[in-house]
């Protein structure tokens, strides 16, 4: 992708950087990076929560994380390369206002964009039912519990920014609230 540095853990002619994405920590400086997007990334890591809290890490305050993943309901998710499936109510863990995050999940992002993507082309009735499915959270937790292997998605498209601003009182005070839990 032009204006990116496209990394992979293999060389070729569109990678700028080959690195293991399963070392951590990762050799840009904290708040360095405006914007990281990952295809079809995660589902490849050893522990892709960690992935995701390294990144965190690097992104600016105003940065931005995309993140596209196949969605468990697809087919092709199904490969011995992926080591985890993904659903897409999963990424409201990482949101501040999730009152389900535990001191090891501490709240990561401020805001979230959520997108449950299907298949088109001559499937026109899926433009329908991507439509229905994104109005809401809640339609997006009853496909994914109910219709998920009847109508199966694609994908899983998040978009994040960064919960940069939350300051030492807030995070004492998000520890004490899970603490008494």
């Amino acid at each position: 992708m032009k204006g990116y540095i496209n990394i992979d853990s293999v060389k070729s002619d569109v990678v700028d950087k080959v690195m293991d994405l399963n070392k951590l920590p990762y050799p840009f400086k904290t708040n360095s990076i405006d914007e990281v997007y990952m295809r079809n990334i995660l589902e490849h890591l050893d522990d892709p929560i960690q992935v995701i809290h390294e990144v965190k890490r690097i992104l600016k305050a105003s940065g931005k994380l995309v993140i596209i993943v196949p969605h468990f309901s697809c087919a092709g998710c199904f490969i011995p390369e992926h080591k985890t499936f993904w659903r897409a109510g999963y990424f409201r863990n990482f949101l501040i206002n999730n009152k389900r995050n535990s001191l090891d999940n501490y709240p990561l992002f401020r805001e979230m964009d959520l997108k449950i993507v299907f298949y088109k082309g001559i499937l026109f009735w899926n433009y329908l039912v991507e439509f229905i499915v994104n109005l809401s959270k809640t339609n997006q937790m009853l496909y994914e519990f109910n219709c998920a292997f009847i109508f199966p998605a694609r994908e899983v498209k998040v978009e994040f920014s960064p919960n940069k601003r939350i300051n030492d009182y807030a995070k004492r005070e998000i520890m004490t609230q899970q603490l008494r839990g």
